[in-house]
């Protein structure tokens, strides 16, 4: 079987890179011939992938172009399916398969009610050529319906392998956080709950991994609220689940998500998590509320307040938490999430494809 993948780059570790990553190797592995399209300008990649997947990037900075050159790749190329991610990507991919009947399978990572104006236009047009779309919570299903009548799929993100866990759960008076600079975070709020914290609690720090745009205006707001010192920006890590364990838990304060890395990482663990009841279900989808996790109102300083406070006061409440929280690597288990994606592909491109290739084995 033939399968193509496209991506707007591969250099991230999110989500969608992790998905295709995962994907394209285990397609190879099993004697399936897979393509790469990246519709950026970089093959660099910060996952290791076969030497044997196809990948070609695009560099034109006209669109058409770009378009013409995607769709002639896709098309010499003959394949059983093609497999998009990312908004933009996805309407890309629709655009280079119309006409083709190339089965495409499209997959929305985030809210759709956060998109920009020109991609709500621009999916509400093209989204319908798709055969599939896969989406990671119910919430984002129903709201993609807005755009997309077709058949939709729920597939989580899977975990990457580790070998941690935390097993130490003596207070250690530090909280963590992990993600992007960015406004979709709201770090504002996190740092509003910190601070009230602290005027009970003093004494605890708030180590926050990331960098973003936003990195000088929230490192002027910790002065603003005369947290300075009890804050560090700890930038980027490619070990945080390692540090992760020496901390007495973790903090997400999203106004709207998909399905969260940082988040699922971190209950994968035993690390106990706090998160708003973010826009796009995906904290909700992951956290059983004072069962395996706290699940908090968006912009709700006093309920973060309270949580945080919850944690500190009852260690023990915070390990069963943690305990709990690690039942998520069953259902987020790489293999299981692969055999999902592999079995879609199989329905897909073996209905409306060649019907002579060579099934893949899931």
């Amino acid at each position: 079987m033939r399968v193509v993948f496209m991506i707007d780059n591969m250099k991230g570790f999110g989500g969608a890179q992790r998905v295709i990553a995962n994907l394209c190797n285990e397609l190879t592995q099993q004697g399936n011939s897979v393509m790469l399209l990246i519709t950026g300008n970089v093959t660099e990649t910060v996952y290791e992938l076969d030497n044997s997947i196809v990948i070609k990037a695009f560099d034109d900075t006209s669109k058409i172009k770009k378009l013409q050159k995607l769709r002639k790749t896709v098309v010499e190329f003959k394949p059983n399916v093609v497999v998009s991610f990312l908004t933009m990507v996805n309407i890309m991919a629709a655009i280079t398969t119309m006409g083709t009947k190339i089965p495409l399978i499209i997959s929305e990572r985030n809210d759709p009610d956060y998109c920009t104006k020109s991609e709500k236009k621009l999916s509400n047009l093209f989204y319908r050529f798709a055969d599939v779309a896969v989406v990671q919570t119910e919430d984002i299903r129903n709201k993609l319906r807005k755009v997309y009548r077709g058949k939709t799929v729920i597939i989580e993100n899977p975990l990457i392998d580790h070998a941690v866990d935390k097993i130490d759960y003596t207070p250690t008076h530090k909280i963590v956080a992990v993600g992007r600079l960015t406004k979709q975070k709201n770090y504002k709020l996190m740092l509003s709950a910190f601070a009230d914290l602290l005027k009970e609690h003093p004494g605890y720090l708030l180590d926050i991994y990331g960098i973003g745009e936003l990195e000088s205006e929230l490192k002027a707001y910790t002065i603003q609220r005369d947290i300075g010192e009890a804050v560090n920006f700890k930038g980027n890590s490619n070990s945080v689940l390692e540090l992760e364990k020496s901390y007495d838990f973790f903090i997400m304060t999203s106004d709207h998500e998909g399905m969260s890395n940082a988040l699922a990482e971190a209950m994968s663990i035993g690390l106990p998590c706090i998160s708003t009841d973010c826009d796009g279900g995906g904290a909700a989808a992951l956290i059983q509320n004072n069962v395996n996790g706290i699940l908090v109102p968006k912009n709700d300083v006093l309920a973060l307040t309270a949580a945080m406070e919850t944690l500190v006061r009852d260690p023990k409440h915070s390990e069963l938490l943690g305990m709990n929280a690690k039942q998520i690597k069953l259902k987020l288990d790489k293999k299981v999430i692969s055999h999902h994606w592999i079995a879609l592909i199989n329905s897909v491109g073996l209905k409306k494809g060649d019907k002579n290739a060579d099934k893949i084995s899931s």
